[in-house]
């Protein structure tokens, strides 16, 4: 729409958002689809700036759509606002569901399906956890026992596995944040599969996951799917791990991985690269 009107005047700028990078090669399958890419392509070309989260996504995306190299850029993660935490009025904790406050906890916050790394999640727990070690997976949905992952879940519970099931809703983000405070590490993974939204998309998920600001945000030091974004940053900062051919969820749940990583440093990685404050302001600012 926005490249249409432009035809009829050049005085209107164009900034594109992409949240989600769609690649040719995964929408042949999909005739409409492809040719809303092709327009894409066509008009992208001529944005003002191109907002995008990371640089590796940046450059996913010049090389697909095939931008111009003075294209003007904005980078700005997918991340929350900074939540200030109220320890007088948390509604969560450990004991909330059955846990020790000695317990450790992983929690996996969002889809449970093969993308977002259940079949990695579900491997980790049938090799077996530590002795006072849990993995809570909370569905951003319900749980269905049609789906056979969500079965196998019930399945390993059932059998005794370190396991915490939960679907219920939260009223606001304060009370989500207040949920994820209750916990001790996050896990981050993705698991490309070929889909218009979960091939190349999530392969470089990068700062283009909530999940991963979020966690940072609270202070969740966090396993990681291995991309680019994330080994650089696992190199620059200690706030995580990144699972690889060596090295699984598994191992780094059995191995304590994370045990090393500070709270603090998750915060404060999070005030200095993912807070998106400055750079929304910068961008609204460049506007006017």
């Amino acid at each position: 729409m926005a490249g249409r009107i432009k035809r009829f005047s050049e005085n209107i700028n164009i900034h594109y958002f992409s949240f989600e990078i769609f690649f040719h090669d995964e929408l042949k399958a999909y005739p409409k689809m492809l040719a809303i890419k092709n327009k894409e392509i066509y008009y992208s070309k001529n944005a003002h700036t191109v907002v995008i989260q990371d640089n590796e996504r940046k450059c996913l995306l010049m090389t697909e759509n095939k931008l111009p190299t003075s294209t003007n850029w904005c980078l700005i993660p997918v991340s929350p606002a900074h939540y200030e935490c109220k320890p007088t009025k948390k509604k969560y904790n450990k004991s909330s569901f059955g846990l020790k406050e000695t317990d450790v906890v992983y929690v996996h916050s969002g889809s449970v399906s093969p993308w977002a790394g259940i079949n990695q999640i579900i491997e980790a727990i049938e090799k077996g956890l530590p002795d006072n070690t849990y993995i809570f997976i909370h569905n951003r949905s319900k749980f269905n026992k049609s789906d056979g992952h969500h079965r196998q879940l019930f399945e390993l519970k059932e059998n005794g596995a370190n396991l915490i099931l939960h679907d219920g809703l939260f009223e606001s983000y304060d009370e989500y944040y207040d949920f994820l405070l209750c916990f001790d590490y996050g896990i981050t993974i993705y698991d490309p599969d070929g889909g218009i939204f979960t091939g190349k998309n999530i392969e470089e998920i990068g700062l283009a996951s909530g999940k991963f600001s979020t966690y940072m945000m609270l202070g969740l030091p966090t396993i990681l799917s291995k991309c680019n974004t994330y080994k650089q940053i696992i190199n620059d900062y200690a706030i995580g791990q990144i699972i690889n051919d060596k090295n699984d969820l598994s191992y780094h749940i059995n191995n304590h991985s994370l045990s090393k990583c500070k709270k603090s440093d998750c915060e404060q990685f999070y005030s200095m690269v993912l807070d998106p404050t400055k750079a929304i302001d910068s961008f609204i600012n460049a506007l006017s």
